[in-house]
C-alpha cells in the first residue's frame, strides 16, 4: 500500500484544489522489485523522483512508471546508500521543503536495507516529517 501524508498539519487544509502528489523512491538494485510493485499502485497524476543505486553495471531492464514520475540510476561511489541519500535529500529540498502548499501530499518509499548511513537518513526524514505536521517545521 502507498500513504500520501500531507506535508503540513492537516488542520490548515482548506477546500481548495485537490491536493498534489509527490512520490520519491531511494533504493538499491536489490530493491527492484518492490521499487516496481510501489509504481505500479502510484496515482496516474503522481509527480515524483526514482533514485536507484548500482553497485556494479546498471541494470538494462526498463521500468514503467507514472509520466510525471522520473528515474535515475547513480553508480556508487562510496557507502553504500550515499548515493541514494544524496540524490533523495536533494529531491526533498527541492519539492517538499521548499512548498509551502499545505495540501501537498508525500509518499517516501526507501530501499537500501542493511544501510546505517540510509537507516540514519530515514530516522532523520521521519522525525522532520512529524514536526512538519505538528507544525514545528
Amino acid at each position: 500500500m502507498l500513504c500520501f501524508l500531507p506535508n503540513r498539519r492537516p488542520d490548515l487544509v482548506d477546500d481548495g484544489p485537490p491536493p498534489r502528489r509527490h512520490l520519491l523512491i531511494a533504493a538499491g538494485a536489490a530493491d527492484l522489485l518492490e521499487v516496481s510493485r510501489v509504481l505500479a499502485v502510484a496515482p496516474v497524476d503522481v509527480r515524483g523522483f526514482v533514485a536507484l543505486e548500482a553497485d556494479g553495471p546498471i541494470p538494462a531492464q526498463p521500468m514503467s512508471a507514472p509520466e510525471g514520475v522520473a528515474i535515475r540510476w547513480f553508480r556508487r561511489t562510496g557507502a553504500a546508500g550515499a548515493a541514494c541519500v544524496r540524490a533523495a535529500d536533494a529531491w526533498l529540498d527541492e519539492w517538499m521543503r521548499a512548498d509551502e502548499d499545505p495540501r501537498a501530499e508525500y509518499a517516501i518509499w526507501i530501499g537500501c536495507e542493511g544501510s546505517d548511513l540510509v537507516s540514519g537518513f530515514v530516522h532523520a526524514i521521519g522525525l522532520e516529517l512529524a514536526a512538519n505536521r505538528a507544525g514545528e517545521g
